[in-house]
């Protein structure tokens, strides 16, 4: 066995000497805990069609879409997994339960729990590329049933699929104080640090043509271009009921800030396997927002009726510093050669800042009629408002306060049918320039958009739910032009069919299957100097996963999963001449439950890309990185 894994798995064994518990993190299985197939997150494993990057084709995070526990959330930094147990995609009829929707979705995050019965959970993991980890978790009782707090740290050495590393760690705190039966709050701090971190090799052809197949972990940076960077995020939520008046409210802060980082870039990458190799180097950058949502609702009852009446508000505020990057041109280079060269003294430029504010104020209605069906309905007004001051340029200002309205309604069809549909507007955010970009980390202006959806839910058993729907989302086509700068170059509208069924066949198995049908569309193009393709940059027209985890009837401490995950065709230049193949993966698994002393352990182990196929993965416009070979993993995971 690896002699650092060996280690690790003595520190489980010595952790758990003090405390006693009853099973928490031994028995994390995303497949068997996932609702549907729209994106689950537990722990460090995630199964979907979507995730927080991708819903629907869009980026919820980038929209701003982010929510904990329901509350709005302005995110600037990944919540660490010591503070969050999970997160939960949602779209379709799981949308519907929010009184004021997004049009890209919504990533809702669940914080991690605890009670009265102290508890640590150990889990030691050598995952893919050799890369050991250690993380702690646990919860105790400060004040007897009244307050209670979860606690976690972990530690990380992380060796990536392009050759590079960096290390990691990570500290959480989530106290919840449960006064009354009426009343909560919780608060929750979370640190996560990243030390070292080289910086992925990103390839852009020279031609209407894919880069050529790259040896796959074997780095091509210099030793120096590593980055040190933390996130903070910390917030209180607070929860009163009285009678039919129920009071929510959040308050949150995020925080991102880097050292010196850097963007590994080979430009003009030829056939023969050569490009210019181009390092950019960005002083300290930071992001910091303030945001906060109360929200207060009443339920009135009468008879097979039920209403519901919101008011809320809900806030941020945003100052951002980028920019003022330097670059090096290290030349020609074979894009499989490391290159060793003396790191250079930048010269870093003034850096940009911008102030972003926006408040929203709403009202939404709610209608539940006992076995015939609910209906929704929801206005805001939101203003926005965005300063920017760029070196060398006169302050900018953009400011928008558009009305946003969303309806929804769901019928029931017989006691198994349901069918829904709904219509919202949404001013959302659309991201920063990426790294192959001009205008590299600039935060763009929020975009309006829409949605509408219909579809139908059928729920036959407890154990067998099926979802097909229907979407149509319109929003501004953002991409790199021919000049290298990520802007805006018309309208992109996003139509298809999604699919979700989970279901136990048979007694110890549990499957979860989805689908996305769709046609992707560019039209509206703002730039007659553009040649710009129908067809997006970066969105197959199918994708499709199928996740099945089975406990073996003659075995049952023993259970095996397996996981396929498709993606089509994916064009990746804006005038379409350049297509990315389509490509199907498998991920394997295994898991053995037993006990050692009475406590419980989990032992798994895991392979990724198991038939170790080669793709590229489009970035931006005519840019790549590939995929990561097959990769092995363990762990072993204790309650104590």
């Amino acid at each position: 066995m690896n002699n650092r894994l060996s280690k690790i798995i003595v520190l489980i064994s010595f952790a758990g000497i003090a405390l006693n518990a009853y099973a928490q993190r031994a028995d994390e299985n995303v497949i068997t805990s996932a609702e549907n197939a729209f994106g689950t997150t537990l722990g460090s494993d995630s199964i979907g069609l979507y995730d927080s990057s991708s819903v629907r084709g869009f980026s919820p995070t980038a929209a701003g879409n982010i929510r904990i526990e329901g509350l709005y959330f302005d995110q600037q930094a990944t919540i660490t997994s010591r503070v969050q147990l999970g997160s939960n995609i949602r779209v379709g009829p799981d949308a519907q339960n929010y009184p004021f929707p997004a049009p890209t979705g919504i990533v809702d995050i669940s914080l991690r729990t605890s009670s009265t019965t102290p508890i640590l959970s150990a889990i030691a993991t050598m995952g893919p590329n050799n890369s050991p980890s250690l993380e702690l978790d646990g919860q105790l009782a400060l004040l007897g049933s009244q307050i209670t707090t979860s606690i976690g740290v972990a530690i990380e050495h992380n060796n990536f699929g392009n050759g590079g590393n960096g290390r990691g760690k990570s500290f959480g705190v989530v106290p919840r104080w449960h006064p009354t039966e009426n009343i909560e709050l919780v608060t929750f701090w979370g640190r996560s640090y990243k030390i070292d971190e080289t910086a992925p090799p990103i390839y852009i052809s020279a031609g209407p043509y894919l880069p050529p197949i790259v040896q796959r972990g074997k780095y091509p940076g210099p030793s120096w271009d590593t980055a040190n960077s933390y996130g903070d995020n910390a917030g209180v939520l607070g929860l009163i009921t009285l009678d039919a008046w129920t009071l929510r409210a959040g308050l949150f802060h995020s925080l991102y800030k880097s050292d010196n980082s850097y963007a590994n870039i080979f430009l003009d990458v030829v056939p023969t396997g050569f490009g210019d190799h181009v390092i950019f180097a960005d002083p300290s950058q930071r992001s910091a927002s303030t945001s906060g949502e109360t929200r207060i609702s009443r339920v009135l009852k009468k008879g097979s009726l039920q209403q519901l009446l919101i008011g809320s508000v809900h806030w941020r505020n945003v100052l951002v510093r980028y920019g003022g990057s330097d670059a090096v041109d290290e030349g020609i280079a074979n894009i499989n050669n490391q290159l060793s060269v003396a790191k250079p003294i930048f010269n870093f430029g003034t850096q940009t800042h911008e102030h972003i504010t926006q408040q929203s104020i709403g009202i939404a209605y709610g209608l539940q009629w006992d076995k015939i069906g609910e209906l929704g309905l929801g206005l805001q007004r939101t203003k926005y408002s965005k300063v920017e001051a760029q070196p060398d340029l006169p302050i900018t200002y953009y400011q928008a306060d558009p009305w946003l309205q969303n309806a929804t309604l769901a019928i029931n069809i017989g006691s198994t049918v349901v069918v829904y549909g709904s219509y919202t507007r949404g001013l959302e955010d659309s991201g920063v320039a990426p790294d192959t970009a001009t205008n590299r980390g600039q935060p763009l202006p929020a975009i309006k958009t829409l949605q509408q959806d219909i579809g139908l839910r059928w729920t036959p058993t407890d154990s067998t739910k099926l979802i097909i729907g229907y979407f149509d989302i319109s929003k501004p086509y953002l991409t790199t032009d021919s000049l290298g700068v990520y802007r805006q170059l018309g309208d992109e509208t996003h139509r298809g069919v999604e699919i979700s069924l989970s279901i136990s066949p048979i007694k110890g198995m549990t499957m979860i299957v989805g689908g996305v049908f769709s046609q992707p569309l560019v039209s509206n193009v703002s730039d007659a100097n553009e040649t710009i393709g129908r067809l997006p940059v970066g969105q197959p027209r199918r994708s499709g996963q199928v996740n099945i985890n089975y406990t073996l009837p003659f075995a049952t401490a023993l259970s095996v999963d397996i996981g396929l995950n498709s993606v089509g065709s994916v064009t990746t230049t804006v005038d379409n001449t350049v297509q990315v193949p389509a490509f199907t993966s498998v991920a394997l698994g295994s898991r053995y439950k037993f006990k050692v002393r009475g406590k419980p352990y989990t032992f798994r182990v895991a392979v990724n890309n198991a038939t170790n196929i080669y793709a590229w993965i489009p970035v931006d416009a005519g840019a790549y990185q590939p995929n990561d070979k097959v990769a092995f993993s363990a762990y072993l995971a204790a309650d104590f």
